[in-house]
């Protein structure tokens, strides 16, 4: 009897020193492929930031063209209407490369929340501007309807949400949709709706939604 618990006792020892250098071995791996994977982020990360920082230079060399021909063409107002649109593409552009950056440094813990008072007019009004020609391109019809009143965000971040769905909707609306832009009070907080005709989601889509 005392044999066969000795035995019993060395087999469990075993097993144990068996796991255990098993699951150091296995820390040791993970170990390995974190370091690996945070170079890889690292040089992912810094890639990205080239790449963003060097968008800005075309485009602010296009708007100093567009800026030469405005000069030129004083009195045309046809070609002055088409500048104007390319100025605002490009700037619509630059947004685009600030809204990155700040990405970027959101992602590096480099950046803090700005919160300031915001007129839901002012603001569901300037995505209604901004995305008119592109709606009007597939004869698509901007609705907004929303409380007048002011809250508390930050508008960069909230401005960046909202038109990642806004733009979504017309892009899969068909011709002659609408999409409905809208804002509501619940209680302390601001609800925006973004609404659409588009073909929704199936149910196997929805987990990969975000």
């Amino acid at each position: 009897l005392v044999s066969v618990i000795l035995f019993s006792l060395l087999i469990f020892f075993f097993i144990l020193r068996r796991a255990s250098m098993q699951r150091k071995k296995s820390n040791e791996i993970l170990a390995k492929k974190n370091e690996e994977l945070s170079r890889l982020n690292l040089e992912v990360n810094g890639l990205i930031n080239t790449i963003v920082h060097d968008l800005k230079s075309p485009l602010n060399n296009m708007q100093g063209i567009l800026y030469l021909l405005d000069s030129e063409v004083s009195q045309n107002p046809s070609a002055k209407e088409l500048i104007n649109h390319g100025n605002k593409v490009i700037k619509h552009g630059q947004e685009i490369v600030k809204q990155l950056l700040e990405l970027r440094e959101l992602e590096q813990g480099n950046k803090s929340i700005e919160l300031k008072k915001v007129s839901i007019h002012d603001l569901l009004e300037t995505l209604k501007e901004e995305f008119s020609p592109s709606a009007l391109k597939k004869n698509i019809q901007l609705e907004t309807d929303f409380v007048n009143e002011e809250i508390i965000i930050d508008e960069d971040l909230t401005k960046r949400i909202l038109r990642n769905l806004v733009s979504n909707a017309i892009k899969f609306s068909s011709f002659g949709k609408s999409v409905q832009i809208k804002a509501k009070k619940e209680n302390s907080a601001a609800v925006f709706i973004i609404a659409d005709e588009g073909q929704g989601f199936s149910k196997d889509d929805l987990p990969k939604l975000y």
